[in-house]
This record gives C-alpha cells, structure tokens and sequence, in this order.
C-alpha cells in the first residue's frame, strides 16, 4: 500500500514521541484495515489503509441507527477516558 506524504508526517510524529488518538474516520484512518459498511453496495469502504497503528480491522459503523453522509441522523454519543499509567 503506496502512503501519502500526509500519512508519513503523522507516522513521523508518532514515531518521534508524539500521540494519535483516530476519532470517526480517524480511527479508521489509523488502522491496518478499514471495513465499513460492508454489506451496503452505496457505503461500504473496505480496504488497507497506510498508517497501521492498530494491526487489526478497524469495523463499523457500530451504531444501531443507520449512518447516512451528510446527515446526523446516524450520529451517536460515546465516553471516552483515557488513563495513563
């Protein structure tokens, strides 16, 4: 899989010390493998993805309601914490 000048800035970074937190397309974006939507013929995103911080497929969406592009009708809330240690 061919990088982009983008994706080895970022990887640099994070090699050097600095931290990627992927949130939404982020995460996908950070993964070894996106599969979004596989099954919809109009949605689905499947394939390798450049940077690989987590080796695994990075799946969704995983909300219940149906993900809809320009639209929040699909939008969910989630916590997240983060502890360092």
């Amino acid at each position: 899989l061919q990088s982009s000048p983008g994706a080895e800035r970022i990887r640099s970074f994070v090699e050097g010390g600095g931290s990627f937190l992927g949130i939404c397309a982020g995460a996908y974006y950070g993964s070894g493998r996106t599969v979004f939507e596989k099954d919809d013929p109009t949605m689905s995103v499947v394939g390798e993805r450049p940077l690989g911080f987590f080796g695994g497929d990075a799946v969704g969406s995983i909300s219940p309601r149906k993900f809809e592009y320009k639209s929040e009708s699909g939008a969910s809330r989630v916590d997240v914490s983060l502890s360092r240690g």
